[in-house]
């Protein structure tokens, strides 16, 4: 598997998708659903490399504490996990 570093132009593309959920959080009614989904697309900038738990909870809308828990839920330490292979 290649680890190549993120780039600019890949967090536009997953600022872009955390904020498109964020929106769409503002306006439907199954908070659960809506977190379950927001973890798993924070997890999967986290996968890519995108590691600034401040810009992903910027990205969507939530506080820092809230992005860490949701990592978490997704089985990464955020705490431990910062140097593992981007997939």
């Amino acid at each position: 598997m290649d680890h190549h570093p993120p780039t600019r132009a890949g967090w536009e593309r997953h600022r872009t998708a955390l904020a498109s959920h964020a929106h769409r959080a503002a306006q439907e009614a199954d908070p659960a659903a809506l977190a379950d989904e927001r973890a798993e697309r924070i997890a999967t900038a986290w996968r890519a490399g995108y590691r600034n738990t401040r810009a992903l909870a910027a990205a969507v809308g939530v506080s820092p504490d809230t992005v860490r828990a949701d990592l978490r839920s997704q089985g990464i330490d955020p705490a431990t996990d910062r140097g593992a292979p981007i997939s």
